[in-house]
């Protein structure tokens, strides 16, 4: 499993033929995000034909989510302000 940070994706929005061709050698089975970076997409799209589309990209990605240790680390550090009921926890095993 790859986890594709934010700057990646947004190379693969602006039609970057390497990234492209890379995240499809690996194929999408193998590509997961974090639910922040999920977040810095959403939040960035332009309008919601772009949000649309950001949606229907994401979809194919499995996610990885915040534990509630995390964000407890985060909001005592002031720098992410969820609560533990905001948080997506992740389906997968951690036999990888």
């Amino acid at each position: 499993m790859i986890l594709c940070d934010t700057n990646i994706l947004v190379e693969f929005y602006k039609n970057n033929n390497a990234i492209i061709q890379e995240l499809r050698q690996i194929g999408s089975h193998n590509l997961t995000i974090s639910v922040i970076t999920r977040a810095e997409l959403y939040y960035g799209a332009i309008d919601k034909n772009e949000l649309n589309c950001v949606a229907a990209v994401l979809h194919s990605f499995s996610r990885i989510g915040l534990s509630g240790r995390r964000i407890k680390l985060w909001q005592l550090a002031g720098r992410f302000p969820l609560r533990s009921e905001d948080a997506e926890f992740p389906t997968y095993s951690n036999s990888v």
